[in-house]
This record gives structure tokens, C-alpha cells and sequence, in this order.
């Protein structure tokens, strides 16, 4: 199961991205190629990379619900908070052999009185 091709064919994929309008520019075209039934191989380095971990964070945090903390009561405040270094050192270190931890369960009502479950999942989870 290495590098066979599946589709199309197989991209090893190149990540040299320093900045978020380089990592949108990546991401258009995995969606371009994925769309032509081409397969990519090293989308872990592109997931690692500082730039995309500094803008899924960002992205969690403009969320309306960002301030909410999952099953093991963690706020995205203490994420923002670590040291730069510490917070890429743990988010790497949890993707080498990454389980995610289950969904918050609540219950939020609806128009009609009734109520609907939403899962909230923990702040790293979200990153990741």
C-alpha cells in the first residue's frame, strides 16, 4: 500500500506554503485535482504545518460557539494562550496517534418547542 495509483493518478504533494494566502491557494488546488480523480500522498505535512494550525485556530475562534468547551473543559483561551512553540509541539504530537475524545452532548431548542442534539467536540479536536 505505498504510492500505487488510485483514479487517475498520484500526486506527492509538495508543501511550501508560508502564509494563509498560500495555504488557500493549496487548498483550491487539492480540490481542483481531487475533483479530476488525482490521489495525494503527504497531506499529513501539509495538516503540521505552522500556517495551517495558526489558521484552523482562527478560524475555531471566529466561530460563534469558539468560547464553548467540550468534554474535558477546555476553552479555546487556553490554546491562545500557550507559548507558540508548546501549542505546535502538542497539536503535532497528537497527530501521531490521534483518537478523538467524544462530543459534548446538548440539547438545543427549536422553532416548534421541540429540541434537537448538538455534539460539541473538544477545542483540539476542532483544530485538528
Amino acid at each position: 500500500m505505498g504510492d500505487e495509483p488510485r483514479g487517475d493518478s498520484l500526486v506527492h504533494l509538495n508543501v511550501r506554503f508560508s502564509n494563509e494566502t498560500g495555504l488557500k491557494g493549496f487548498q483550491d488546488l487539492l480540490y481542483a485535482k481531487s475533483g479530476q480523480g488525482v490521489s495525494f500522498t503527504g497531506l499529513l505535512e501539509a495538516m503540521v504545518n505552522e500556517v495551517t494550525i495558526v489558521t484552523a485556530i482562527h478560524n475555531i475562534k471566529s466561530n460563534k460557539g469558539s468560547k464553548t468547551a467540550g468534554v474535558d473543559g477546555a476553552k479555546v483561551d487556553r490554546y491562545l494562550q500557550m507559548l507558540r512553540e508548546e501549542l505546535f509541539l502538542l497539536i503535532r504530537s497528537v497527530f501521531s496517534n490521534y483518537r478523538p475524545k467524544p462530543a459534548k452532548r446538548v440539547y438545543i431548542p427549536k422553532s416548534n418547542g421541540k429540541k434537537r442534539p448538538l455534539g460539541i467536540p473538544t477545542v483540539l479536536d476542532r483544530i485538528i
